[in-house]
């Protein structure tokens, strides 16, 4: 593997303190040969009026600026090509083409925390980025938004690091940097023994509001009988669409099951098994089959509406599955074996 080439001190100050100086502050090269799928950056700011500090990379950017006691935080392509698609947009987000923007209020020094995830798709010569604030009041995980670049088979590149504007600036972006690999791996960009940041961004701010919208939609389809239903349980609806002659699930089963999933929304089917079962321990699953497979017989065929809060939230699952995604399954259970 090639060596990352990096511009970046230990930890670094940036400082401008009037118009006439250079827009650009630090610059981060990485080697194609890393195959870098997620940046994460943490950023401190230390005055209450900035200009704009810029995050940049070729097909992904942040920008944050303080505005009337607010943190305008965008999250956008700077390309602006035409090829790309909106895909998912975090809670009280506005979306303006492809250019994400959150207002956070925001009184006294803080630290922010940006992720951007990428999922590289060779087959169709589409990269998927999703973007991420960590809210420092709240210590929880925000989606910024999610979209899709076509004719761009891309890892993270080169990053640089800009200011925008001509007021003062004081921003602190120290080592806590990092870049997890296309094999999982992790590296810290400063080179030193830190451990690696514990990413969790199920812990989230909008999960709760947006698992109240879905439950409505899916409500308003049941009323207008555009979907069918037997019950309803913690929040899964399901139907069953055969009963099956054997015992119920189990929540602590290991499942041997057929099934095909959709998107919601438009049908589009992400996932399905072949010809043979897969089996899985149910315990391992998301909470929704956790939930609506215990509702049907061994032998039995189910189907599972989903809201996103009991699926994937706001986490970038798969080219596939957009963030905030109400899911639906068809699940035939073949057989379970009995657990703990």
């Amino acid at each position: 593997m090639q060596k990352i080439l990096f511009f970046l001190s230990t930890c670094f100050i940036l400082k401008v303190c009037s118009a006439q100086q250079s827009s650009f502050l630090k610059k981060l090269n990485i080697s194609d040969s890393v195959k870098a799928i997620q940046y994460y950056q943490e950023l401190s700011f230390k005055h209450k009026s900035t200009n704009q500090l810029v995050l940049k990379e070729r097909h992904f950017a942040f920008a944050f600026k303080l505005k009337k006691a607010k943190m305008v935080i965008r999250f956008f392509n700077p390309d602006n090509e035409d090829k790309v698609v909106t895909l998912a947009k975090g809670l009280n987000v506005d979306d303006r083409g492809n250019n994400f923007v959150f207002r956070y209020p925001l009184k006294d020094t803080a630290t922010f925390k940006i992720l951007t995830t990428l999922i590289v798709d060779s087959a169709s010569n589409t990269t998927y980025y999703t973007g991420y604030v960590f809210l420092p009041a709240e210590q929880k995980w925000k989606l910024m938004g999610s979209y899709k670049c076509s004719e761009s088979q891309h890892y993270i590149g080169e990053i640089t690091f800009l200011r925008k504007g001509k007021h003062h600036i004081v921003a602190e972006a120290n080592n806590e940097a990092w870049l997890q690999r296309e094999n999982n791996s992790w590296k810290n960009i400063s080179g030193s023994a830190l451990q690696r940041p514990l990413i969790d961004v199920t812990r989230n701010i909008d999960s709760a509001a947006t698992y109240k919208a879905e439950i409505n939609l899916l409500n308003q389809a049941l009323a207008a009988k555009q979907i069918d239903t037997t019950g309803f349980v913690d929040g899964v609806y399901y139907k069953i669409i055969k009963q099956g002659t054997g015992e119920k699930v189990q929540i602590t089963d290991t499942v041997s099951v057929l099934y095909k999933g959709w998107l919601f929304n438009d049908g589009s089917v992400f996932d399905q098994t072949k010809e043979k079962p897969a089996s899985f321990p149910l315990k391992r699953l998301i909470k929704g089959w956790q939930l609506g497979l215990p509702q049907c017989n061994i032998g039995g065929i189910i189907r599972l509406y989903i809201p996103s809060a009991l699926a994937y939230s706001i986490r970038a699952r798969s080219k596939s599955i957009p963030p905030n995604s109400i899911l639906v399954f068809d699940v035939e259970v073949v057989a379970a074996k009995h657990g703990e």
